[in-house]
């Protein structure tokens, strides 16, 4: 092979060459490298004398060591320089760059401070021009490696405790490798620049860690909140269920209702204030309220005198019966149970017919059908009579407009199907409007009534004693 390196042990430490991590201490045989003014030199001697062992350079430039197995009457091979992996190869990265077989394939890395020669000849992992300076030396030594002078190698005996001392290199930094142990620290110089960016990585590294573990921190606090705050909910309610479930039907109910505290009521409504007073019943008030983010609700604030209770809040939106007055209730609610906002919207056109009409759904009769008051309108509607249904004791003749107007936002809110109704937005833009309106379907209950009273016979019957003769 000539003069060409194939494979360098690196330097002795005191205990093994700090390049061969496979030369460890072993059974078989113990090894001395003697170096000083005089002389230098490696030996190995033999622990079992009968074990014959023998080191040789193969063909290829490769240093073998072989221990005769008398079992199988073979030289083995107990050692072998260059065959482990790539980065056994000498200066395979080239200059300034370190070698990192777990790293394969792109194994080769510049040090901190350098740069690839030769971009686009690393992108295709040949790395033997290796790598240069980013930022040039302001000194009088060459790459910043003395040459002028000889240097005095401290000691890098590390035998029996000894310091690893250091070794100082004289030129072009070759045939470096990452170590998984047993390595060594590295020192090179870089300009000053460089160590300025590197303070700049660490110091953003840092804040980057320190913003990342606080969100963290907050995030962890929050869920620990969230997970308190329902328990102290659930328990709030399974208390109120102690105390005021007392019979089987109310130990079955199951509900999941929102619970704000006292202190953001009496926010939302001002500390219920008369001008938020939306009206008042035999149980209590009831009060417009706003929440922090703009939610209107409705408050209803309980008198002393009520005779409500927990049983009486749940059962006002979930219940597991029909409440409601008849004639106002839609016909999902009344008939399935099935309670939507659009249910609202039906006893809303209601109370709008009966208004226009001056009559109520509820008892309402004809002399030509037996509809209710919804049928009746729908009836008179189809006709193009809708002007029969005004009650005669309104002056329309000034608004008539608008009086038919809300008869059709009556209809279109009584519809048989919650999905045609409009919402509540929609009807205060229909009432406060004067554009085109969709045509009304069907309402609901739209079937006639037998109101006569069943008509009774009462046969009188003699029953004769029957006796046989």
């Amino acid at each position: 092979m000539g003069p060409e390196i194939l494979y360098r042990v690196g330097s002795w430490n005191g205990l093994r060459w700090t390049g061969t991590t496979q030369l460890e201490p072993n059974p078989v045989y113990t090894y001395e490298f003697v170096s000083n003014e005089k002389e230098v030199f490696y030996t190995f001697d033999i622990r079992n004398r009968s074990v014959p062992s023998r080191m040789v350079v193969s063909p290829s430039g490769d240093v073998q060591r072989f221990t005769w197995i008398d079992r199988i009457k073979s030289w083995s091979s107990f050692f072998t320089t260059g065959q482990l992996d790539r980065c056994e190869n000498y200066d395979l990265c080239g200059s300034y760059a370190s070698c990192n077989i777990n790293k394969y394939p792109d194994a080769c890395e510049c040090l901190k401070g350098f740069t690839p020669k030769s971009p686009g000849e690393w992108e295709i992992l040949n790395w033997t021009e290796g790598c240069a300076r980013r930022a040039s030396l302001n000194c009088n030594h060459s790459d910043g490696f003395l040459k002028h002078e000889a240097v005095k190698l401290p000691d890098t005996n590390v035998r029996e405790g000894g310091t690893r001392g250091c070794l100082l290199w004289f030129s072009d930094l070759l045939d470096i490798r990452e170590l998984a142990a047993n390595g060594q620290d590295l020192y090179v110089r870089v300009a000053a620049s460089e160590l300025e960016q590197l303070s700049e990585k660490k110091r953003v590294i840092i804040i980057v860690t320190c913003v990342v573990s606080a969100m963290g921190v907050l995030v962890l606090g929050w869920i620990i909140f969230m997970c308190k705050r329902k328990l102290r909910i659930q328990g709030k309610m399974d208390n109120s269920r102690d105390i005021n479930d007392n019979n089987e039907e109310s130990k079955t109910d199951e509900m999941e209702l929102l619970i704000y505290d006292l202190n953001t009521i009496a926010n939302a409504t001002d500390n219920y204030a008369d001008k938020n007073k939306l009206g008042e019943g035999g149980f209590g008030c009831v009060y417009k309220g706003t929440l922090m983010e703009g939610q209107e609700i409705a408050i209803k604030r309980l008198s002393k005198c009520s005779g409500q209770g927990i049983d009486e809040f749940k059962n006002e939106g979930e219940t597991s019966r029909v409440v409601g007055t008849y004639g106002y209730m839609s016909p999902e609610y009344a008939i399935d149970g099935v309670f939507s906002v659009k249910s609202d919207i039906f006893s809303f056109g209601v109370l709008v017919l009966e208004i226009v009409s001056g009559k109520r759904n509820r008892g309402f009769c004809h002399a030509d059908h037996n509809h209710n008051l919804l049928g009746h309108a729908w009836r008179l509607w189809n006709d193009k009579r809708a002007v029969e249904l005004i009650d005669q004791l309104l002056d329309y003749s000034s608004t008539l407009f608008e009086i038919l107007r809300c008869i059709h936002i009556g209809l279109l809110c009584v519809q048989q199907g919650p999905e045609d109704r409009p919402n509540m937005s929609t009807v205060a833009l229909m009432l406060g409007g004067e554009g085109s309106l969709p045509q009304p379907k069907q309402p609901g209950f739209f079937i006639e009534r037998n109101l006569t009273e069943p008509e009774i016979t009462i046969n009188e019957i003699t029953i004769s004693l029957l006796e046989p003769r």
